[in-house]
């Protein structure tokens, strides 16, 4: 949507307030007049946050950008209690134990799984959550103008994650990684693919990443059913020199 879209929708009264709730995403706006939605229909529908917050969005695909543009093509969202799911999901995002398909404790008062209800029979998704094996980092060759034409700087790279996964009950299909790294906070994405019982998972991700410097992540995933991994987190050091430290392409 854009910001001349959202400008008119300011006129119409009480479709501004649901407007703005599908726009932010569960996020909580401030009082600016520039909030608006960065979301294109042709790409997965992003936020663009800056100081974790909606603010100064303007039309584009990801973080703000000193140009007002959003910068990153992978969706990410606010997580407050990193449990895989923004406010937009998360009826308690300052509390992990609580979120859609978590183990409802019955008749305490509190509503674990989001479903609107305290209730006995809601224990969270059936089946087998997938596992990640592996998880491997490297540089992206030649991904630099991939990166400027997001709105990088000169010598902008991708890093690319390669997750490894298996799945007992198979059913890997189309699933969701999330991911937090220190720029930006947290990534999520759906995967448009069948990985079925497993198989590798990649997630790329741009940035004016400084060289030599490293990177901390804690990346997980979910199946179709809902059922997510264990968390899997490590220390990344970026390399030194262009090519030190390249992705094997398939």
């Amino acid at each position: 949507m854009s910001c001349n879209r959202l400008n008119t929708m300011i006129l119409f009264g009480l479709l501004v307030g649901a407007s703005m709730l599908g726009l932010c995403m569960g996020c909580e706006a401030d009082d600016d007049d520039d909030i608006t939605d960065c979301f294109d229909p042709d790409e997965s529908i992003t936020t663009c946050l800056e100081d974790y917050h909606c603010e100064n969005v303007t039309q584009g695909t990801g973080s703000c950008g000193a140009d007002g543009q959003c910068e990153l093509s992978i969706p990410f969202c606010v997580d407050a209690d990193g449990d895989g799911y923004d406010t937009s999901e998360d009826c308690d995002d300052d509390n992990a134990d609580i979120h859609p398909g978590a183990a409802e404790v019955p008749d305490d008062g509190i509503d674990q799984d989001c479903n609107g209800e305290d209730n006995c029979c809601a224990t969270g998704p059936e089946g087998e959550a997938p596992l990640i094996t592996a998880v491997d980092l490297c540089e992206v060759p030649g991904s630099s103008a991939t990166c400027q034409a997001q709105g990088y700087s000169p010598g902008s790279f991708q890093t690319e994650f390669n997750l490894t996964l298996s799945d007992a009950d198979a059913d890997l299909n189309n699933p969701y990684y999330f991911l937090i790294i220190n720029v930006p906070p947290a990534l999520s994405g759906f995967v448009e693919q069948d990985l079925g019982s497993g198989g590798v998972l990649r997630v790329r991700v741009c940035g004016d990443w400084v060289r030599g410097s490293e990177l901390a992540y804690e990346v997980w995933v979910q199946d179709a059913a809902g059922n997510q991994s264990d968390r899997s987190s490590g220390i990344w050091s970026f390399p030194a020199q262009p090519g030190a430290d390249d992705c094997e392409i398939p």
